[in-house]
C-alpha cells in the first residue's frame, strides 16, 4: 500500500505545470490535490502516517520534511539529535508540497497561502489508540516545510506540578468561580502542560462545563466529571477573539 501511495504522490507532483512559481506553484498544487479522488487522497493521507508512525518506533519527539533545507530527505529528532532518516528514500521538492498539503483542509490551504505560516493539529487512529501531533507548516525559500511533534499522550499528574497550595485552590472551580488567570512562560517552558493539568484536575474532581480554544489543540481530554469542548482556531473557530466571545454563549465554567 506504502508503494503505491508513493507512485501517486509522484504522478501528482510530476503533473505539476511549470508555469506557476512561489505562491502560485503552491496553489496550483493545492488545486491538483483537492481534484484527487478520495481514495488517492485517502492514500497520500496513509502515506503521511506511516512517517509519522515511524516516530513512536524509533523514539523520535519530531519529524521535519520538505523546503530548501531538508535536502529531500525526512529528518528525526531522536533524543534530542535531528538527522535524516535516507532509508525513507529521497523526495523532489514538489512531491514534499504535495505531501504537505495532502492532509490539510482547504481553509488551512488558504491561510496557510496568505500568512505563509499554519499551526494545526494531526490525528491518527492506529490500534484503538490515538497518536497525535502539534504541526508547524511554513516557506522555506518557495518551498513548503514542516515540523510536527509529537503530543504526550498522558497529562502530567497535577500534584507533580508542586504548586503552592493558595494557588492550587485558585486554580480548582471547587473553590473559585470567577477570575482570571494568566499562565505565562518562554516557549517550552511548560504552559501547555500546565494548563492541561489543571483542565484534567477540574474534570476529574467538579461539575463543570470547560472550554478549550487553542491553535492548535494538543491533548483531548475525555469528558468526565466536567464536559469538555475542544475548538481548534482556524478548524473550529476562526479566531482566539471569536471562540472567546462565542463561548460566553455556550454556558461555560472554566475557558
Amino acid at each position: 500500500m506504502i508503494e503505491t501511495a508513493v507512485k501517486t504522490l509522484r504522478e501528482i507532483a510530476a503533473s505539476v505545470p511549470d508555469t506557476g512559481l512561489g505562491i502560485e506553484r503552491q496553489m496550483l498544487i493545492g488545486d491538483l490535490v483537492a481534484k484527487q479522488s478520495p481514495a488517492e487522497r485517502m492514500a497520500l493521507r496513509k502515506l503521511m502516517d506511516s512517517y509519522l508512525l515511524r516516530m513512536a518506533k524509533i523514539n523520535a519527539s519530531d519529524i521535519d520534511l520538505g523546503g530548501y533545507g531538508s535536502g529531500g530527505h525526512i529528518w528525526y529528532r531522536v533524543y534530542g539529535d535531528k538527522k535524516p532518516d535516507k532509508d525513507l528514500g529521497h523526495f523532489t521538492h514538489d512531491e514534499f508540497n504535495v505531501l504537505i498539503q495532502s492532509v490539510l483542509i482547504e481553509r488551512q490551504r488558504l491561510f496557510l497561502y496568505e500568512n505563509r505560516n499554519l499551526d494545526f493539529s494531526h490525528s491518527i487512529m492506529e490500534d484503538e489508540r490515538m497518536f497525535r501531533f502539534r504541526a508547524d507548516a511554513y516557506f522555506d525559500l518557495d518551498q513548503l516545510a514542516l515540523n510536527m511533534r509529537a503530543i504526550n499522550a498522558i497529562v502530567r499528574p497535577y500534584k507533580g506540578l508542586e504548586l503552592h497550595p493558595n494557588v492550587s485552590r485558585v486554580l480548582s472551580l471547587a473553590h473559585l468561580h470567577q477570575g482570571l488567570t494568566l499562565v505565562t512562560g518562554i516557549t517550552g517552558s511548560g504552559k501547555s502542560t500546565t494548563l492541561d493539568s489543571i483542565v484534567d484536575a477540574n474534570n476529574h474532581t467538579v461539575d463543570g462545563h470547560v472550554v478549550i480554544i487553542a491553535s492548535p489543540i494538543e491533548y483531548v481530554h475525555k469528558s468526565d466529571r466536567c464536559i469538555i469542548r475542544h475548538r481548534e482556531v482556524g478548524r473550529d473557530v476562526l479566531s482566539f477573539k471569536e471562540g472567546a466571545i462565542q463561548s460566553l454563549r455556550q454556558d461555560p465554567d472554566i475557558i
